[in-house]
């Protein structure tokens, strides 16, 4: 059986710069879905929003106050 020839250094060594690259492309697209989920959330920072969110989701209501709590912060208040 014939054995196959090694890979140069040079093509792996592109391979590495590559992947660097593919991985920095969806570390991008994942930050922008971050900030879009953000602004999303901070729009529905409302009684009616979380009861949205908790009917939509299935859960109770002060589980997604606690979630909200965990992304937000202290800085999150629920308006009463």
């Amino acid at each position: 059986m014939r054995k196959r020839p090694k890979r140069s250094i040079w093509w792996k060594w592109f391979n590495k710069a590559r992947y660097w690259f593919l991985d920095l492309r969806d570390a991008r697209k994942n930050a922008d879905a971050c900030y879009s989920a953000r602004y999303l959330l901070d729009d529905l920072n409302n009684d009616m929003g979380i009861k949205r969110i908790a009917e939509e989701t299935g859960l109770p209501e002060g589980v997604v106050v606690s979630a909200l709590m965990n992304i937000y912060g202290k800085d999150f208040k629920r308006e009463l």
